[in-house]
């Protein structure tokens, strides 16, 4: 070799025995993990949905309103119908005070008489007050019976606050004043519930005795009527649903005073599936009558003779 001269290195060949990097497998689906978190999701979404329903199912429930308005027809009502109408009070002794309010603690209510030893006791719906109910009082009084219109509380000038629980108990409230107070015989009460009244009038009826009972535009349930409404509700287990529930269903199923179902055929807020699946699924004694070309808030009004006549047969049947 010469010195200083630097001789170039030849490429050094790779040996046959050089491993060579492995190739990575994909990763394979871990169903473990996603039906775990599938389930976490679903218990998120009922924690969700029942935190949701325990805060605002009585705001969604129930819409109040005071309104006093109608007070100055009362007179006309008694002239047409020759009625006697007077306002009431109902005393709620075991009522707490809501702060804010200041109104009394008594539950606002309104008997339309008739020389009649029988009264139709109403619960309404969702909504209003016992002025937005005289016209069907107007109605009713034609069977000859007397009428006694109430309000829950917080609707009207009723005290307390307006919820799900209260409106039960309200309901025997005002059973026990028209029995109690008006000396009204229980044979000779016929409650009588409209739309989510209805809930209200068969838990009278599961818990004081009666002559009779009118279901109008009413629903099986409170979870299957929301379920309908609100397609999320599926998935959320019925028992988990908080109560009340106003089952209607289950009330017509056990034994029962003579029930008369009414429902408007064109109901598009609460179906007229709902009235056929009641009747069909109740216990005897019952009658059903069709509100032809009526829906949920004209009851009476398109075909008020067909009403008035249903009610009166059923009201006056031995």
């Amino acid at each position: 070799m010469v010195p200083g001269l630097v001789q170039d290195q030849l490429p050094v060949s790779s040996t046959p025995n050089e491993t060579k990097p492995k190739k990575t497998k994909p990763n394979k689906f871990h169903w473990k993990e996603i039906i775990k978190a599938v389930v976490q999701l679903y218990f998120l979404y009922v924690a969700l949905s029942l935190l949701l329903l325990y805060v605002f199912k009585d705001a969604a429930v129930l819409h109040p309103m005071y309104d006093v308005s109608w007070k100055p027809q009362l007179s006309k009502l008694d002239q047409l119908f020759k009625t006697k109408s007077r306002e009431i009070k109902i005393p709620l002794p075991k009522l707490s005070k809501d702060t804010g309010f200041e109104k009394p603690e008594t539950l606002a209510a309104l008997l339309v008489e008739k020389p009649s030893d029988k009264v139709i006791l109403v619960s309404h719906g969702n909504a209003g007050n016992i002025g937005h109910r005289v016209g069907l009082a107007s109605l009713l009084v034609n069977s000859g019976a007397s009428v006694f219109l109430y309000d829950y509380q917080g609707f009207g000038e009723s005290g307390g606050s307006a919820t799900c629980a209260h409106a039960l108990s309200d309901g025997l409230t005002a059973y026990d004043y028209v029995v109690n107070t008006l000396h009204y015989k229980p044979e000779n009460i016929i409650v009588y519930g409209e739309s989510v009244g209805c809930g209200v009038t068969t838990n009278i009826m599961k818990n004081r005795k009666v002559g009779k009972v009118i279901l109008q535009s009413g629903f099986p349930s409170l979870v299957q009527a929301a379920r309908d409404k609100l397609f999320f509700l599926w998935v959320l287990p019925p028992n988990l649903v908080p109560e009340p529930n106003f089952d209607n269903l289950s009330a017509v199923q056990e034994t029962h005073p003579p029930i008369l179902f009414m429902h408007g055929d064109k109901d598009t807020i609460l179906p007229f599936s709902y009235c056929e699946t009641m009747y069909s699924k109740a216990l005897p004694p019952k009658q059903m009558y069709t509100c032809h070309g009526e829906g949920h808030n004209d009851i009476g009004l398109i075909n008020a003779a067909g009403y008035v006549g249903a009610v009166k047969q059923f009201v006056n049947q031995p």
